[in-house]
């Protein structure tokens, strides 16, 4: 359920995101959750939210070797910086503040829960809204640019992960592998 002031909506989308930085080492964990409107009246009734972070967290390789490890990690931030770093969109994108990520463990590690809130203010009409999601993560495919298979799942491994995954590239050669068992 993801809800906006007092108008809840259907979540249609909620992942988890990573990627990589090698230069850094470091990968990075990233949430994107995509909301449709139940109905009802007034102006948020036809709003398609979303909230987006690509980076909420950093962890180094070998940190985690499951992706459901983030079970147990909460972030919190009071006051956004100049570079949000989590945004809520509708029309335009605002930046998330006063708010509090947790993510929590789910039976059988095939998906994680996320319990979120937080305040955006969308614009002069809309100050200090209170965003509330509480819903299930999957985690999407995870972009490995053009590289052939052995490469990518070497790389992955390299990174520390277990996971089983299976590799896929389009017909642009470009690859991603995609986690299984969730």
């Amino acid at each position: 359920m993801l809800r906006v002031a007092d108008h809840e909506y259907h979540v249609t989308y909620a992942n988890l995101e990573l990627f990589d930085r090698i230069e850094e080492d470091s990968i990075c964990w990233g949430v994107k959750i995509i909301g449709k409107s139940r109905g009802g009246e007034g102006d948020l009734a036809s709003w398609k939210p979303a909230i987006l972070a690509d980076v909420l967290l950093e962890a180094k390789p070998g940190q985690m070797t499951h992706w459901y490890e983030i079970a147990g990690t909460t972030v919190a931030w009071d006051v956004p910086d100049e570079d949000p770093q989590a945004l809520f969109e509708v029309y335009g994108t605002t930046a998330i503040y006063a708010c509090r990520w947790q993510f929590v463990a789910a039976p059988g590690n095939t998906r994680v829960r996320l319990v979120f809130d937080g305040m955006t203010d969308i614009d002069t009409d809309y100050e200090k809204v209170p965003l509330h999601v509480d819903t299930l993560l999957g985690v999407a495919p995870w972009p490995m640019s053009r590289m052939p298979e052995q490469e990518c799942l070497a790389r992955y491994r390299r990174l520390g992960f277990e996971d089983p995954v299976q590799f896929h590239s389009d017909k642009y050669g470009v690859s991603t592998l995609v986690f299984l068992n969730q």
